[in-house]
């Protein structure tokens, strides 16, 4: 899909969830519907991309990384960046890598993160990779300061808690 049909395609499901919840009351509405509208809208850019493994050769295993992330000063508590309103950031990225994820604050701006793969060895370890890289994705904050992951946590969090105002998003 092109950048313009994408957008296109992502300013029509916005309309349609704005229109949900102006419309319709909490408990009439479709919460299928309302979770694949979040899911559209609220999905990072770094998650929409189409990733294909290495084809697996060796025996199956079980993959774990464990990794230390102490950010001294960081801003935001990393648990809470990673995991995401209602933990959806965190389960996109184990749908995206298609591994486990497991954060457990150390501090404030300290983390431990576990990271499992059931799979062949080459691709276990694979999927591991790209799960630290999307980790790391989404603890980096931009220089220029526009902190699209900060802003799409806290956009879907005010639709899920009915708090949303329409306005255009920017996103993408």
């Amino acid at each position: 899909m092109s950048s313009v049909n994408d957008s296109r395609y992502l300013y029509d499901i916005q309309k349609k969830m704005e229109a949900m919840l102006k419309y319709q009351k909490p408990a009439e509405r479709d919460q299928k519907l309302l979770q694949y509208y979040i899911d559209q809208l609220f999905t990072l850019p770094c998650f929409r991309t189409i990733v294909v493994p290495p084809p697996g050769f060796g025996i199956f295993a079980r993959y774990v990384r464990e990794l230390h992330i102490p950010i001294p000063g960081y801003p935001y508590n990393m648990k809470m960046r990673l995991t995401g309103p209602r933990g959806s950031t965190i389960k996109r990225m184990e749908d995206f890598c298609q591994c486990s994820i497991n954060v457990h604050p150390v501090k404030y701006d300290h983390v431990v993160v576990y990271i499992a793969c059931v799979d062949y060895v080459n691709v276990a370890r694979w999927k591991v990779d790209l799960a630290e890289k999307c980790i790391m994705e989404v603890l980096r904050i931009p220089a220029n300061g526009r902190d699209i992951v900060y802003q799409m946590q806290m956009a879907e969090l005010a639709v899920r808690n009915g708090t949303y105002e329409s306005r255009m998003m920017h996103f993408h």
